[in-house]
């Protein structure tokens, strides 16, 4: 059932392959492949490894209608995200469109100023607060407490 809901960003060797089926299995993560198609990108660390899940019915819906193979769906769902927020980081640095860049709080520190928030280097370019925490969430930061606008 693993073999046919994910889809890797290279073609993993035999270890990388039951490495990764045995941790998902392990962590009960193989149950969300019922609804689930899942990609696996695999970068050039090790131990770095990034899981992405799309809805089934949506990779379903997008390769029956644009008569695309699963796999081109999934890349395409992949790679959009990328393309997508360069693209808003030229409308943004071009003022168009009323972009704003936001980075993730995930957590706060009590210091003797008084508290400090956690700030991750990553950032996302969105027109809205909602919005950035929807892409935040979408690129793993579950631990998300808030967004922080840093142009005000």
């Amino acid at each position: 059932m693993l073999n046919n809901k994910i889809y890797w960003s290279e073609e993993p060797t035999v270890e990388q392959e039951i490495l990764m089926t045995t941790f998902l299995k392990d962590k009960g993560y193989d149950k969300l492949l019922e609804k689930h198609h899942m990609y696996i990108f695999m970068s050039e660390k090790p131990e770095e490894v990034f899981f992405k899940l799309y809805k089934t019915t949506r990779v379903m819906h997008m390769s029956k209608k644009y008569n695309f193979s699963v796999d081109q769906v999934m890349e395409y769902l992949f790679d959009s995200f990328g393309f997508y927020q360069e693209l808003r980081e030229v409308l943004y640095w071009n003022s168009i469109g009323d972009y704003k860049k936001y980075v993730p709080c995930t957590g706060e520190i009590k210091t003797i100023n008084g508290v400090e928030a956690v700030i991750e280097n990553e950032c996302v370019f969105a027109k809205t607060k909602k919005e950035a925490e929807i892409l935040f969430r979408d690129i793993g930061y579950h631990d998300l407490m808030y967004v922080v606008d840093i142009d005000q």
